[in-house]
């Protein structure tokens, strides 16, 4: 046991692997803003999601475990959809936080519980979530990491608590994954209106767009003036040169970041098509206008929710 399972400060006795718990609320909560955040959900109904949650999490705690789950899953389901955001997009973020959340957790069975057994479980947990952070909306479609995920927390679990009254547990999350993944694609299917042919010359587009934006970031570089040769070796540079300079290389970092989040937003759309979701808000899941994607092909969100996102 590496630390005590209290501390006592004063007339207080303070349980450590209660501190882990919180740490772990708190990791809970900065991944699920900030996942949001990226993706260009309001972030004060993001707060209230997170909140209802907690609140929900507190008042079912001490009864059965797929009361719990069923209650949290059914909870963030009704409120994204009074909302009209993505349901499946919500969820892949909430089940990325319940796995990042998890590691503090995890680490605290270690050093205060002497679960040495726990220790194989930390770099698996950290592997998938890894994993799926990245490949999210660019391999993935949104509601396959949520699904992924429940299968996985399945197997991890499975090696923990093997006891056949776990079985219902590992079967109930197997069975709302499926469910997940179906309905997934019925929606996907069904909302698929552009023809092939439409798709195609938006895909020619992007690829020649993110070119474009390639060789003007090199040409950006070459136009950096801390990148001239003969500039180390200058020590009799004249103070207004200098300040030139700074504006310069100023305009410059300016464009830069400029053209790096339009070749990002490429990327995006160039992966929305790869993987099938390409004309569907990310937020809110309906179809895009198809005038927006012939005026603005790397949109990835309805008109309504990219004036949200900049706001």
């Amino acid at each position: 046991m590496l630390l005590p399972q209290n501390l006592n400060i004063r007339t207080l006795d303070i349980p450590v692997y209660g501190l882990f718990v919180f740490i772990s609320l708190l990791v809970f909560i900065y991944f699920f803003w900030s996942e949001a955040k990226k993706e260009g959900f309001d972030q004060e109904k993001i707060f209230d999601i997170m909140f209802i949650v907690l609140l929900s999490l507190l008042a079912v705690l001490k009864v059965d475990i797929l009361v719990v789950i069923s209650a949290e899953i059914l909870g963030v389901y009704t409120i994204v959809h009074f909302w009209k955001w993505s349901v499946y997009r919500i969820m892949d973020i909430f089940s990325l936080s319940v796995y990042a959340a998890s590691l503090p957790v995890l680490l605290g069975m270690v050093f205060v519980y002497d679960r040495d057994d726990f220790l194989i479980s930390i770099p698996l947990v950290f592997a998938v979530l890894f994993y799926l952070k990245r490949k999210r909306n660019i391999i993935l479609k949104s509601g396959y990491v949520f699904s992924i995920l429940l299968i996985a927390s399945a197997g991890i679990s499975a090696i923990y608590f093997r006891e056949t009254s776990y079985l219902i547990f590992y079967v109930f999350l197997i069975i709302i994954s499926m469910v997940n993944l179906y309905l997934r694609e019925k929606k996907s299917m069904s909302k698929t209106n552009f023809s092939l042919d439409f798709i195609k010359n938006i895909k020619n587009i992007l690829v020649k767009k993110e070119k474009r934006l390639t060789e003007e970031q090199k040409l950006l570089l070459e136009e950096d003036p801390y990148n001239d040769r003969g500039r180390d070796t200058d020590n009799a540079e004249l103070m207004d040169d200098a300040l030139l300079e700074d504006n310069r290389k100023e305009v410059v970092d300016l464009r830069a970041s400029a053209l790096t989040k339009v070749q990002i937003q490429v990327r995006r759309a160039l992966a929305k098509i790869r993987i099938g979701t390409y004309g569907l808000c990310e937020v809110c899941g309906i179809p895009i206008d198809k005038a927006r994607l012939e005026a603005y092909p790397e949109a990835t969100t309805c008109f309504e929710h990219a004036t949200h996102a900049n706001e």
